[in-house]
């Protein structure tokens, strides 16, 4: 498993997680799932929280917006660069291009441009 803490700028003080886990289908075909976490800016960051709620997010306990089978999850746009270059480290270390979700990134809070994920 992989963890990242997602800090702003410089700061060493964090506010999100994102995670990454190798799993393997009943297939027998590795994938990778990714999860990641926010803190509210009113709230103070705990890492134990924030890892508990990107495995959760990860792993599939939470409701996304379904569309033809695939899990959709919206990265905020805050968290998109650094999302995708820890997808492509986690593609990288685990060596399989195989994610279990579709993640979906969009450039402002109303979906003007959406990219998938590409590693």
């Amino acid at each position: 498993m992989m963890i990242q803490y997602v800090r702003k700028g410089k700061s060493r003080v964090p506010f999100g997680t994102m995670t990454a886990e190798k799993l393997t289908s009943v297939d027998g075909v590795d994938y990778i799932s990714l999860g990641w976490s926010i803190c509210n800016k009113e709230d103070t960051f705990f890492k134990s929280i924030g890892k508990e709620r990107a495995m959760s997010r990860a792993r599939g306990h939470h409701l996304f917006e379904c569309d033809g089978g695939l899990i959709k999850m919206e990265i905020p746009p805050s968290f998109a660069k650094k999302f995708k270059r820890f997808a492509q480290r986690a593609s990288a270390y685990f060596q399989t291009k195989n994610f279990q979700n579709e993640y979906v990134f969009t450039t402002t809070e109303v979906i003007t441009k959406v990219e998938k994920l590409d590693v």
